[in-house]
């Protein structure tokens, strides 16, 4: 779960890393 969790927190911080640079 814990592995899980932090898979779905990098996914995020990549996307709103993405808006950011757009």
């Amino acid at each position: 779960v814990a592995l899980g969790s932090i898979g779905k927190v990098m996914t995020i911080e990549s996307a709103l890393r993405l808006s950011r640079i757009v």
